[in-house]
């Protein structure tokens, strides 16, 4: 995949103690499952400035440039209904608790129901299916890098999630 035809989007967890904050979308890509948060990285923005500008818009939470941990990236490549492919570059960070943000949790138009789950118990089958496979890694520590193929709607995945373990 040419990193060119990437569009680049983040996605913070976070993480207090052994539970991660998830919230269910309500729209676009993700509609009606349990993730993280996060979005596009706008012009001349760092992908650190978008992680922290997403996650204050989606949960109210403000998190610390320096508190984010970057553990990898996921390549995406979304189907729609109408065949049209969009590639997606979505790198992931995971915001600790103690030190890293300001805050209570809150509903936002695009992201409801904040909760912490254990990190060892997953919302699993409420969430898009590469995120079952790639995210237990993560919350583990592990840095990683990998692909998934998805087909029309996000529901289904195209083939195997290939994930590459990195730390």
């Amino acid at each position: 995949m040419n990193l060119r035809s990437f569009e680049t989007m983040t996605v913070c967890f976070p993480v207090k103690g052994d539970h991660v904050l998830l919230s269910v979308k309500t729209r676009d890509i993700g509609k009606g499952c349990w993730n993280g948060y996060g979005g596009k990285v706008k012009p001349r923005e760092t992908r650190r400035e978008a992680a922290v500008r997403e996650l204050a818009e989606e949960s109210g939470l403000i998190a610390h440039l320096g508190a984010l941990h970057e553990m990898g990236f996921m390549d995406f490549r979304n189907t729609d209904e109408s065949g049209q492919e969009t590639r997606v570059r979505m790198y992931i960070y995971l915001v600790y608790l103690v030190h890293s943000w300001d805050g209570e949790p809150r509903e936002s138009a695009e992201m409801v129901t904040p909760t912490f789950f254990p990190c060892n118990r997953l919302p699993l089958d409420a969430m898009m299916p590469a995120d079952r496979i790639w995210l237990p890694h993560v919350l583990t520590g592990r840095k990683i890098r990998g692909k998934a193929v998805y087909g029309p709607g996000q529901k289904t995945l195209i083939g195997e999630v290939e994930i590459i373990k990195l730390a």
